[in-house]
């Protein structure tokens, strides 16, 4: 098991290693929201409710380059705190301490005050001059609520995948003491490594597989693709909403989601997948645009429209053959495995097959991808 641990989610994959140059993954790629991010949030939630909404707010706004060093410091106090330190010290901005008595003077003389006032953190927050110091009980229950979540969702995939041997974990958060323990106590029973600057290893890893994608040898697709079709209208089978009449007469339903793979199904890596046929049935038409859609909810979705559905980019081809002639047939299939998705089409009675990448990081839904076939 694979535990990416960076700064907005934690993704995990399982992989079963095939030989000494080969993985193959055996579950989708999972996780959740769970990232280093959430320990920082809690952090300045502790610091709304020590020295006020309105004044960490205003600082926020007004000391913009103080605010950002605050942050980087605990950044740096989360990654390299010990679990057995006693104390965490951080470096408070002038400004920030300055605003509060601004906001504060008919209340409380200073923070310490304020401190005081706060009776969970009259034992455990004390403020020196520039320095706000945190016993180490109250740091590290900045992270309880996400490294819980972390515990109990890994916790349920060693349950379902019991031949899992090792755990492998890397990424930013990674390089937490505390996340480290954690996983460590809760899992004995599991070979845990981390390895020398957890955080560096995913980028390791990503120009390693870009030099040679034939490390994994396949992979479980996390969502379902397919394209958009247009189907013959079936009474009691469709939505009548999506009802309607094309220019040879023939009765349609629109936005349906033509699967072409399945979330859930094992992809061999360079291997293209079953072919999905769409109907061409408008003549005349030189070229044929076609959306490509994922589903990240439902294994088999019915409608483009169904939730958790979204267009990734189209695919435009040239169409052969005689322009009068009626429902001529597309084929479609993808290529997983390697760096990019591929997208592969042929017209029905040609063997002549255009091979395209699917462009995943465009910031147009409607990227497309042209094929002169």
């Amino acid at each position: 098991m694979v535990i990416d641990a960076g700064g907005g989610t934690v993704d995990i994959t399982i992989h079963e290693v095939v030989d000494e140059q080969n993985i193959r993954e055996i579950y989708a790629a999972n996780g959740g929201p769970w990232g280093g991010n959430n320990i920082n949030k809690a952090f300045i939630d502790f610091l709304n409710e020590l020295f006020g909404v309105e004044t960490f707010e205003e600082f926020q706004r007004k000391c913009v380059d103080d605010c950002i060093d605050i942050i980087r410091e605990f950044e740096t106090k989360k990654q390299t705190m010990k679990i057995d330190d006693s104390n965490a010290v951080i470096r408070v901005p002038i400004g920030l301490t300055e605003l509060f008595k601004m906001h504060n003077k008919d209340t409380y003389t200073d923070v310490s005050s304020r401190i005081k006032s706060l009776k969970k953190y009259e034992s455990q927050v004390e403020i020196k001059k520039d320095k706000l110091i945190l016993k180490g009980d109250l740091f590290f229950k900045f992270f309880i609520p996400t490294v819980d979540k972390i515990v109990r969702h890994v916790d349920g995939l060693l349950k379902e995948n019991e031949n899992i041997d090792s755990i492998l974990l890397i990424g930013g958060f990674a390089d937490s003491d505390y996340l480290q323990n954690r996983i460590k106590t809760h899992f004995k029973s599991t070979r845990i490594i981390i390895p020398d600057d957890a955080s560096l290893s995913v980028l390791k890893g990503a120009v390693i597989f870009g030099h040679d994608s034939r490390i994994v040898s396949s992979r479980v697709l996390k969502c379902s693709y397919g394209i958009e079709c247009s189907n013959d209208f079936i009474e009691g089978v469709h939505d009548k909403s999506k009802l309607y009449t094309n220019p040879l007469g023939i009765v349609k339903c629109r936005h349906v989601f033509g699967i072409i793979a399945k979330m859930g199904q094992s992809v061999e890596r360079s291997c293209a997948s079953k072919e999905r046929y769409l109907l061409v049935d408008e003549p005349h038409i030189e070229r044929a645009e076609i959306a490509i859609y994922v589903s990240t909810i439902y294994e088999n979705p019915k409608y483009i429209t169904d939730e958790g559905c979204r267009k990734i980019g189209y695919f435009v081809t040239r169409l052969k053959g005689d322009k009068d002639s009626v429902r001529r047939k597309l084929y479609f299939s993808l290529k997983f495995g390697e760096t990019e998705v591929k997208v592969l089409c042929r017209q029905d009675g040609s063997t002549e097959i255009s091979e395209k990448l699917l462009d995943l990081l465009g910031e147009d839904e409607h990227t497309a991808i042209s094929a002169n076939t």
